[in-house]
């Protein structure tokens, strides 16, 4: 729903499970509940560790689903559309 419950900055190392471009998580996200076509869109990236493509499946829809709670709720609060077609009188 886009709450933040909590925050804290400490120090941390990301490891990262694989090199996505922009273009796969697009596909990821654009394939909705297709597993068979989000797996498809992660085919020729290399997932390390024991990490499957289901896993990176997983914490794309995840991390999208956080996004558009937290964008929404900046919309609700009054925050301004920039995507939308330049107004000119």
């Amino acid at each position: 729903d886009g709450v933040v419950k909590s925050s804290s900055f400490t120090r941390g190392v990301i490891k990262s499970a694989a090199k996505l471009a922009y273009g796969h998580v697009q596909d990821v996200i654009d394939a909705g509940d297709d597993t068979a076509r989000a797996i498809a869109a992660l085919d020729d990236v290399e997932i390390s560790g024991k990490h499957t493509a289901e896993d990176v499946i997983r914490a794309i829809r995840l991390l999208d689903a956080a996004a558009r709670g937290l964008r929404q709720r900046r919309f609700d609060r009054g925050a301004v559309r920039l995507d939308q077609p330049k107004v000119s009188f």
